[in-house]
């Protein structure tokens, strides 16, 4: 059902390793380099050298706005499949074999699943719990990910999404949550 090799999971990867905080630094300090080069080559040395300066510039450049415009937020698929639907966050974060325990692990680096921590108690040792319960089959979760989108019309899947599906496909999901005071 999940498709690791499918472009929006590519370019989600993409983005977030281009957001590494390094690799933005280095992409800045390009951008400072190369302009400071073509000035100083073109004005100071008065030599045509200058434009390859500017070219490390508008490379650096591209890179930053097409990882702003498109990477970050890759945008929804145009079918209603799960790879299409998945905000790019997740996306991103998603492993190429992904069992149940693996999707708990990430879900904490989601602004979704960070969320439902803070704000209902699933912390991310409950979730790897019941994960742990659920064998390696991820397919029941996605299931469950897309009735829960289409029941709450939401737009994309994320973090939250994923998290209730797992919880809810744990057999003794209303006994645990009524434990909470959840329900």
């Amino acid at each position: 059902m999940f498709d690791y090799n499918s472009t929006r999971a590519r370019e989600a990867r993409l983005g977030y390793k281009i957001k590494n905080p390094l690799v933005q630094v280095l992409l800045w300090l390009m951008v400072i380099g190369g302009v400071a080069g073509f000035v100083a080559v073109m004005f100071l040395l008065h030599n045509s050298f200058s434009w390859v300066f500017l070219i490390f510039t508008i490379f650096a450049l591209m890179i930053l706005i097409w990882q702003k415009k498109r990477l970050l937020n890759v945008p929804r698929g145009k079918t209603e499949d799960f790879n299409d639907v998945l905000k790019s966050d997740v996306l991103a974060l998603m492993p190429k074999n992904p069992t149940p325990k693996n999707i708990a692990e990430f879900l904490y680096k989601t602004r979704g699943g960070y969320f439902m921590a803070l704000r209902f108690g699933l912390v991310q040792e409950l979730v790897l719990q019941v994960a742990n319960y659920l064998g390696e089959d991820p397919n029941p979760i996605f299931k469950k990910a897309i009735e829960i989108q289409k029941a709450t019309e939401s737009k994309n899947i994320g973090g939250a999404i994923l998290t209730t599906a797992i919880m809810e496909c744990f057999p003794n999901c209303e006994y645990v949550l009524k434990q909470m005071k959840l329900e």
